[in-house]
This record gives structure tokens, C-alpha cells and sequence, in this order.
């Protein structure tokens, strides 16, 4: 079966192609990953550890050479005894740990979101391509008169 389209149903693929692409790189460039979840995580763990005339950014630039994922045990074992850290740091924990289990949940609500963000809108611009043609051929019939 042979599917026949006028320039303007052409034009509207075209662009919702086009759109499509723009919606999977703005999808793609804010997708959830374990490694912002880790850097939010020791991020987090300065706050709570660090003295009030320091910066989380010149502590986490101190050990620059250890990655996110190493650095937070070695936070935990340094801190996660003391009082007044203990309980802030496994909350922190926690939260962090539910953020990374529910990753998958997270990039699949990305993907629905990015669907819904890309559908609407073509959809509503085919509709009102669709009533302005009703319109317009509306227009002509009564020309003919």
C-alpha cells in the first residue's frame, strides 16, 4: 500500500523528524547517570564534614585524584563513627543508594517524558494543519457559488 502525502503532510514529517532529534539530544544530555548520582552523593557527605570557613569544591579539588566512587567509603570510615556525622551521613547514604536502585525507573520516566514532550506537539500542529485545511477549503466552496 502506497501512502500518498501532500507537501504540507511532508513538511510536517520533516519537521517532526527534526524536532525528534532535538527532543533525543536534550533527552540524552540530561539523562540520569550512576556518576552524577556519586558526585551528588560526596557532594553531599562535604557538606555535612566540612569546617564553615571551607568549600565542598576546594575539599572535593583536594582529592581530585580519587574518583566519587572511592571517595565515599573513605568518608564513611573517616566520619561515619564520630558523633554528630553519623546520623547525617547515613541518611545521606540512604537517599543515595535509593537514587541509584531506582535509576532504571528514573531513565525509563526520561523516555516517557521525552515521548510525551515530542508526540503533543506534533500532534497539535497536524490538528491545527488539519483545521486550517477545513478552513480554507470551507473558504473556497463558497467562492464557487
Amino acid at each position: 500500500m502506497k501512502i500518498k502525502l501532500n507537501g504540507w503532510q511532508r513538511l510536517w514529517v520533516v519537521l517532526s523528524a527534526i524536532y525528534l532529534v532535538i527532543v533525543i539530544f536534550i533527552t540524552g544530555t540530561s539523562w540520569p547517570t550512576k556518576i552524577q548520582i556519586e558526585s551528588t552523593w560526596v557532594y553531599s557527605m562535604i557538606e555535612v564534614i566540612r569546617e564553615p570557613d571551607d568549600y565542598a569544591y576546594q575539599i572535593r579539588q583536594a582529592y581530585k585524584d580519587i574518583p566519587d566512587r572511592e571517595l565515599i567509603p573513605k568518608i564513611n570510615a573517616k566520619y561515619g563513627e564520630k558523633p554528630g556525622y553519623k546520623e547525617k551521613l547515613n541518611e545521606i547514604n540512604l537517599r543515595q543508594q535509593k537514587e541509584i536502585q531506582s535509576l532504571g525507573k528514573d531513565r525509563f520516566k526520561s523516555i516517557g517524558i521525552a515521548f510525551i514532550a515530542w508526540v503533543i506537539p506534533i500532534g497539535i500542529i497536524y490538528l491545527m494543519g488539519l483545521a486550517m485545511g477545513w478552513i480554507y477549503r470551507g473558504f473556497k466552496e463558497k467562492q464557487n457559488f
